[in-house]
């Protein structure tokens, strides 16, 4: 389109969106925060993007919590997932005590905003050296199961990628994945303080 002179593509001020890997803290694997750590550490941004999205000019990697480009975006404390490294990944996950649990990960068949990030997660995640049960189903189907606190084996799950508009997550009072409240009546993956 942007080679066609008659047509004039419409500047918009948007922030974009941001991808978030969301683990479930209730089961194991990822009531370890070390393994966490190494999930992390192997998600490098830049082969996500460029699956889901494809072209450079319409992404940019962002290690902010809080959207890069808002008030409350910044690089700080996000030094293992801005200098993540499959190396790093795989001592990190050596050092947990990792003990082959599968990591059930949720892929959606039917949204294409954020279906190949899983793919791209899975491949990451069993390069570090973690098992991983890759589950299609349609999008309904992975937010019902989003809420069961069963365990994987179940019919709960261990992990999902999702995808936030900017304006619910750029700041830590809207942000519903800074809730660490906890199994009560956290966001689902129920984050904990201690853990």
């Amino acid at each position: 389109m942007k080679a066609d002179p008659k047509l004039q593509i419409p500047k918009v001020a948007n922030l974009g969106l941001q991808y978030m890997a969301r683990f479930n803290h209730l089961h194991k694997p990822f009531d370890n925060v070390k393994v966490r750590q190494a999930a992390l550490a192997a998600f490098a941004q830049e082969p996500f993007l460029r699956a889901q999205v494809g072209v450079k000019a319409l992404y940019r990697t962002c290690p902010s919590m809080f959207m890069c480009g808002t008030p409350y975006g910044s690089a700080t404390g996000s030094d293992i997932q801005s200098k993540s490294n499959m190396k790093k990944a795989q001592e990190l996950l050596k050092a947990s005590g990792y003990d082959g649990t599968p990591v059930v990960l949720m892929k959606p068949t039917d949204l294409a905003a954020i279906q190949k990030l899983p793919d791209v997660a899975a491949q990451l995640m069993r390069q570090a050296g973690f098992k991983v049960d890759l589950q299609a189903m349609d999008w309904q189907t992975l937010v019902g199961r989003r809420a069961k606190k069963d365990a994987p084996d179940k019919g709960g799950w261990n992990m999902l990628i999702t995808g936030w508009q900017a304006h619910d997550v750029w700041n830590p009072i809207a942000n519903p994945t800074m809730d660490t409240r906890g199994e009560k009546s956290g966001w689902f993956g129920w984050a904990r303080t201690s853990s």
